[in-house]
C-alpha cells in the first residue's frame, strides 16, 4: 500500500472508503503530495502532542534520514514463529502536517494540524508525533481534542498529508456545505 501512495494511486487501510475519499481530496488539495492513513494510537498531555501510527502501509517517500525497514507484519505473527506478510517499518520525517478527514455520513469535516515530531520514542510501525496541535488553526489541548473526536464520532482512521492545508480545507468544506468539527470543551464528567 505505501508504494501504491508513493505512486500516486489513493490505497486506504481495511476497505476505508470514507478515508479513500479524504485521501483523494487532500491529494488534489496539495498538488498531488504523497498521503498516508494512520490511527490516532496515544495522547500526551505532557507536550500536547498525539502519536499517528498505523501497521505499516505508509509511503516510503515520507520516512525520515533513517529510511524504510521491511518487516514481518507482528501482529499477526503466528505462535509458531513463522511470520505472516510484510509492514513498513518507518518514523515519518520532521515537518508540518495536515490530517483532515470526512466522517462517515459525509456530513462533517475533521481539519487537525501540527508539526510531525521524529524523535520522541514510539511502537514498531509507520509513525509520527503530532505536536503544536491545531483544530482548525486554532490551538486545541489532549483533554479538549479528545472530547471532540469522541462527541463528533470520527472514525479510527485519519489521513495525513505533509504541509498546512487547513484554509483549503475549511474552503472544500464550505464548497461542499459540510460542516467543520468543532472544538468540544472538556469536563471532568459525563454529559447529556
Amino acid at each position: 500500500m505505501g508504494q501504491m501512495n508513493d505512486a500516486g494511486l489513493i490505497a486506504a487501510c481495511e476497505g476505508d472508503i470514507t478515508s479513500a475519499v479524504s485521501m483523494l481530496a487532500l491529494k488534489y488539495m496539495s498538488n498531488d503530495s504523497v498521503l498516508t492513513l494512520m490511527d490516532l494510537v496515544s495522547l500526551d498531555e505532557t507536550d500536547n502532542s498525539a502519536l499517528l501510527w498505523h501497521c505499516g502501509p505508509t509511503a516510503p517517500s515520507l520516512a525520515d534520514e533513517n529510511g524504510v525497514r521491511m518487516q514481518s507484519l507482528w501482529l499477526f505473527d503466528q505462535p509458531d514463529g513463522a511470520a505472516i506478510g510484510l509492514h513498513n517499518d518507518l518514523v515519518m520525517k520532521p515537518g508540518q502536517a495536515t490530517v483532515m478527514g470526512f466522517t462517515t455520513d459525509f456530513e462533517r469535516i475533521l481539519i487537525l494540524d501540527g508539526t510531525l515530531d521524529n524523535t520522541k520514542p514510539s511502537y514498531t510501525g509507520s509513525r509520527g508525533w503530532l505536536t503544536n496541535l491545531q483544530l482548525n488553526g486554532e490551538t486545541i489541548t489532549i483533554p479538549e481534542l479528545t472530547e471532540t473526536i469522541m462527541a463528533s464520532y470520527f472514525q479510527h482512521h485519519y489521513p495525513v498529508v505533509y504541509g498546512n492545508w487547513v484554509h483549503e480545507s475549511l474552503e472544500l468544506a464550505a464548497w461542499l456545505g459540510v460542516k467543520v468539527v468543532e472544538k468540544r470543551p472538556y469536563l471532568p464528567y459525563l454529559k447529556p
